[in-house]
């Protein structure tokens, strides 16, 4: 599929080493498949996704650099983060992450309307990495049209 998505959500699967330091995750580290990000930045998210689309990126504090850098090679256009405050404290190495964020992105002309930049809620259901499904919520009474989200960008 080609420039179809007029929404597109990732959460890239990062991979801990990408980080230069020591394991962030210690006990916390990931049961899933990760991605070194030379093989993020090649995903097909700038051919899947239509002239006006959304971008919802999620990103945690240690890879912002990363994630602006993904926006620019897809080519989206930077416009927001937004915040998710957690229930507790999650990983890191010099500060332990209570927030994770979703950077917003936008290619060509979309409706705007108009929402706070964060949100409070608990964990997913289905442990690490698990998102809120307020989140979610969110994303659909803001952004319409096509959808594509987690597995589906990567095919």
């Amino acid at each position: 599929m080609t420039g179809g998505f007029n929404v597109i959500v990732i959460d890239p699967p990062w991979t801990v080493s990408d980080e230069g330091d020591v394991n962030q995750f210690g006990r916390a580290n990931p049961h899933y498949a990760t991605m070194p990000f030379a093989e993020i930045l090649k995903l097909p998210v700038k051919n899947i996704a239509a002239a006006d689309c959304h971008l919802y990126l999620w990103i945690t504090n240690r890879s912002l650099p990363k994630g602006f850098e993904l926006i620019e090679k897809w080519d989206f256009r930077y416009v927001t983060c937004l915040t998710w405050c957690k229930p507790s404290f999650g990983i890191g190495n010099y500060f332990r992450g209570s927030t994770e964020h979703m950077l917003f992105a936008v290619r060509g002309s979309r409706e705007l309307k108009r929402f706070g930049s964060w949100f409070a809620a608990k964990r997913g259901k289905n442990g690490h990495s698990s998102k809120p499904s307020e989140m979610y919520q969110l994303i659909e009474s803001y952004s319409s049209g096509r959808w594509c989200g987690g597995e589906e960008a990567a095919a």
